[in-house]
């Protein structure tokens, strides 16, 4: 933050060009708060955090042939934020399927691997098959994809 500081021993002032530590602290915890996504009922958690290749690979796997849902974001991102609350509801309205999320600045060697050049963006899998993407903040896009794939 910037502004001045003033030392009574001295009787100078100099200019302050450093934010306070806490905010790094409170960014570093707000994020960790976004990715703990549970169901107010169970506790359990609904969506899996994926930092690396073999992550989406185990996930794929060990989901047979649900539906899986990865969404590319960024913690900076407005329109990421903007669908944030649509995705968390897709996650309470269908329970069998498989949501995961990447963040592309913890995971960039994974956001690279997958060509990721704008977010959000969501990949749809079925089995170990592809079978839909698209990136932007349409909500509606989002639910219709989930329920045709379902």
């Amino acid at each position: 933050m910037l502004g001045t500081s003033h030392s009574e021993e001295e009787g100078t002032k100099k200019l302050v060009t450093e934010a306070p530590p806490l905010m790094f602290l409170y960014i570093k915890e707000h994020k960790a708060k976004d990715f703990n996504l549970q169901s107010e009922q169970t506790d359990v958690k609904m969506v899996r955090i994926i930092k690396n290749m073999e992550e989406v690979q185990r996930a794929l796997q060990e989901s047979g042939e649900k539906l899986v849902v990865i969404k590319f974001f960024a913690q900076w991102c407005g329109n990421c934020r903007r669908i944030a609350p649509e995705f968390e509801k897709l996650i309470r309205d269908y329970p069998g399927t498989v949501f995961c999320q990447v963040d592309v600045d913890d995971a960039s060697i994974l956001s690279q691997q997958y060509q990721i050049r704008s977010v959000p963006t969501f990949i749809f899998y079925k089995g170990l098959q592809k079978i839909e993407e698209f990136t932007g903040a349409d909500a509606m896009k989002l639910r219709n994809s989930v329920q045709m794939f379902c």
